[in-house]
């Protein structure tokens, strides 16, 4: 029998605000690390809200920084798990850079989302995702696809022994709905000739 996965909790803005590190001989500078924290915890603040706009950093602003080394800093494994933790966030989120999030649609994949026993389908996830990616290029030609933002709300996925995160998928699939829905918002559909007629 294989032994279960543990999966921590997301992080949120109050966590990183809390979250301890151990000092070590020699670890990543504290000053700079701190400076690091505030802007994760804004970043976090700010997504939490469903404002992309001022985020003063994204997932891949974060895995690319670089913090400097020296005597009596903070345990470079906790610090990195910590980055790498926000980051995680902040990728679902679909904020990849400082400024904002990346346009909804590009945020529309399998990409980053994690796996637990009894988690969603895998299959009819993917091929969900494919679904709404068709609609939205559809779209985007200036063809009315059939998948509609209703439907998508509608959604349901069975599980499996080993699925995709309940989590990542339910966001996912709100993602997938706002963008159908400013499309056919923007894209009304014409009044039907025939519901206007008087009644004989």
């Amino acid at each position: 029998m294989p032994t279960p996965v543990r999966f921590e909790p997301m992080l949120t803005s109050e966590a990183a605000a809390m979250r301890h590190f151990e000092r070590s001989r020699k670890g990543y500078v504290r000053d700079e690390v701190e400076a690091l924290r505030a802007r994760v915890v804004v970043a976090l603040t700010l997504t939490e809200r469903g404002q992309a706009e001022g985020v003063p950093l994204g997932a891949d602003d974060l895995i690319e920084v670089e913090l400097g080394f020296g005597r009596g800093g903070y345990d470079h494994r906790e610090v990195d798990r910590f980055i790498d933790e926000a980051a995680a966030v902040l990728r679902r989120r679909g904020v990849l850079r400082a400024g904002g999030a990346e346009p909804e649609a590009s945020a529309i994949s399998t990409d980053g989302l994690g796996r637990t026993f009894g988690g969603y389908d895998t299959d009819e996830v993917d091929g969900f995702v494919e679904s709404v990616i068709k609609a939205i290029d559809l779209w985007e030609e200036g063809v009315r696809p059939d998948l509609t933002a209703g439907e998508v709300d509608r959604r349901t996925f069975g599980t499996r022994r080993r699925g995709y995160d309940h989590d990542s998928v339910e966001a996912l699939v709100s993602r997938a709905m706002r963008v159908l829905d400013e499309f056919e918002t923007a894209n009304p559909l014409p009044d039907d000739p025939e519901d206007q007629a008087e009644p004989a």
